[in-house]
């Protein structure tokens, strides 16, 4: 009658984890390069990159435990309907089972969050890590716009709305905001580090719904384009939550 230990080293089970993780981590690695071309003016540094493909291998990896856990009770209860039960458990199989249990609930309940949306109507590029909004719109006189077309004067809302993953303190998430508007020679036209500060309390329900107003004028000119980015922090974390995107200035109608 074949331990657990003697199937976890039977040929099959390293043909089924191998099978598993060249298919995971070839589809992680192919599915990861198709979105980063699609995405090509998605703003990520190289470090953030590195750790978000690293991230992926890794729960391709967890998976392809998962696979193999699978395989292993399959063959434990074929094994066990054909002979009486007699499970051996000794100072090898105890510490295996408890490793490969422990790393499938951590390939459930503990991958970060992360990711980013584009809108394909204003072309703006949501990134997210830690924090995630279900969804990010542009508002302008209390109405949901599909274009980019500013007045100047006229000031409009970008809105991230359903957000979950902030940290709580005494029921309280911290959130700080910067905003940054550049003209596309790369002249910085406003810089502000943190809109919120010494307000950056927020009741749960609040910080789910985070609200960044921006105003056109001078120095902007009419018919330029603007580049603006928005983050949003967790001061009590480490979730952010960037949006890009691009204006342009139109004369009021």
């Amino acid at each position: 009658m074949q331990t657990f230990l003697s199937i976890l080293r039977d040929k099959n089970s390293k043909r089924v984890f191998t099978a598993a993780w060249t298919f995971t981590t070839s589809l992680s690695v192919v599915l990861y390069g198709f979105f980063r071309l699609l995405f090509i003016d998605f703003n990520i540094t190289a470090r953030e990159d590195l750790y978000n493909l690293f991230s992926l291998l890794g729960i391709a990896s967890l998976i392809s435990i998962g696979f193999l856990l699978a395989y292993l009770l399959i063959e434990i209860i074929d094994n066990r309907m054909q002979h009486p039960f007699k499970w051996k458990w000794n100072y090898v199989s105890v510490p295996i089972v408890a490793i490969l249990v422990t790393l499938m609930f951590a390939s459930c309940g503990n991958s970060p969050v992360a990711g980013f949306k584009k809108n394909m109507n204003t072309g703006m590029v949501t990134n997210y890590k830690g924090l995630a909004p279900e969804s990010v719109m542009l508002v302008m006189n209390k109405e949901e716009i599909n274009h980019t077309d500013i007045p100047l004067g006229e000031e409009f809302v970008l809105m991230n709305s359903g957000v979950k993953g902030f940290t709580l303190e005494n029921n309280k998430a911290k959130i700080g905001c910067s905003l940054k508007i550049s003209d596309k020679k790369g002249q910085v036209l406003l810089n502000e580090q943190d809109l919120f500060n010494g307000h950056e309390s927020f009741s749960p329900e609040d910080a789910a719904n985070l609200r960044c107003t921006i105003t056109t004028g001078a120095p902007m000119k009419s018919e330029e384009f603007y580049d603006v980015v928005v983050v949003f922090k967790d001061k009590l974390g480490e979730g952010n939550i960037e949006n890009k995107f691009t204006i342009r200035a139109i004369d009021m109608p």
